[in-house]
């Protein structure tokens, strides 16, 4: 009887053993889907951020663009008033500010491309800025 009690807790402490170490794989499996989505997330999350920046960063290189091409009509319009030699001057200085400007521009854009989470954090802020200050001057 002793043996056959022997063989009945053995069954019993195996079939726990068992119970156990399925239920560690399930809870391993678990873990591992787990942590498989929250990378998947957190990827998505980074995906999305560079691109928000990078929409960013190409909007400002077209405003910066378009602002250095007014300033350049606006200064070869008034250069037509001047004398010849201060004409020149106004359009070479329009040139180094239009080079300047694209400058700025290019490096804008690697900037926000190197630093997405960065890029968008200053946006952030500036935005709120901005908002801040305009509603405080309509108040």
């Amino acid at each position: 009887m002793d043996d056959q009690m022997t063989r009945t807790a053995g069954g019993v402490a195996d079939s726990a053993r068992r119970s156990v170490e399925e239920t560690s794989a399930k809870v391993g499996e678990t873990a591992d889907q787990m942590r498989d989505q929250a990378q998947r997330a957190v990827g998505d999350m980074m995906d999305q951020a560079r691109s928000t920046a990078r929409d960013f960063g190409e909007q400002a290189r077209i405003m910066a663009r378009d602002l250095t091409d007014q300033a350049r009509t606006v200064a070869n319009s008034a250069a037509q008033s001047l004398p010849p030699r201060a004409r020149e001057q106004a359009i070479a200085a329009g040139d180094v500010i239009y080079r300047q400007g694209a400058s700025a521009g290019d490096y804008l854009i690697r900037q926000i491309n190197e630093n997405p989470m960065t890029a968008v954090l200053v946006a952030a802020a500036l935005g709120y800025t901005l908002a801040y200050m305009i509603h405080s001057r309509s108040s």
